[in-house]
């Protein structure tokens, strides 16, 4: 007959013993902390406390106001926009309480944050614009009006001017004077 597994003291743990009565979680707590109990029970994540909210509720869990933003409090991406799962699926926060509150997002759109706050999720701050709309209001360099010189005082006309291959523009005098420029002679060895 197979010898029942002893379980952690901890009340409402559950899990195997690891040392002195202790599961691991609880060992390492306690040598991080210096208690076994947490703040809340350890199976109490925020996954398991969401379980059974409807989506608007778990957005309204996770947002906290601002000044006149809606601050998503939830997981940011890389890019620092909140992320929220459906079902099995993970989505952008803004995109779905843009969704909830106002409509569906017209396909070929971006939205696009009137606030500059890539966490907010206030629908209201939120415009759908096309991509390359949207890409010119991210770049806070334009602005600036497009130079009329280069660096060398030279105008920028259209018949003095060529894009490079990185999609700045360059000047035609500058370049013929980089050409002419004498080259080094490296010697021979």
């Amino acid at each position: 007959m197979a010898k029942p597994k002893r379980m952690c003291t901890v009340e409402l743990c559950g899990r195997p013993r690891a040392w002195k009565g202790l599961c691991n979680a609880h060992v390492k707590r306690l040598l991080n902390t210096g208690d076994v109990r947490p703040a809340e029970p350890i199976g109490a994540t925020l996954a398991t406390r969401m379980r059974g909210l409807s989506l608007t509720e778990r957005i309204d869990a996770q947002t906290e106001k601002q000044g006149q933003c809606l601050v998503w409090k939830g997981h940011l991406n890389a890019a620092g926009y909140g992320m929220v799962w459906i079902g099995k699926q993970q989505r952008l926060a803004h995109r779905v309480s843009y969704e909830l509150g106002i409509g569906p997002i017209p396909d070929g759109l971006d939205l696009d944050h009137l606030c500059r706050n890539r966490a907010c999720i206030e629908p209201s701050h939120l415009e759908p614009v096309t991509p390359a709309e949207n890409n010119r209001r991210s770049r806070p360099y334009r602005a600036y009006p497009p130079k009329t010189h280069c660096k060398y005082g030279h105008e920028l006309t259209e018949e003095n001017t060529f894009i490079t291959s990185i999609g700045r523009r360059r000047c035609y005098i500058c370049r013929r004077a980089e050409w002419q420029k004498p080259r080094k002679k490296t010697e021979a060895v």
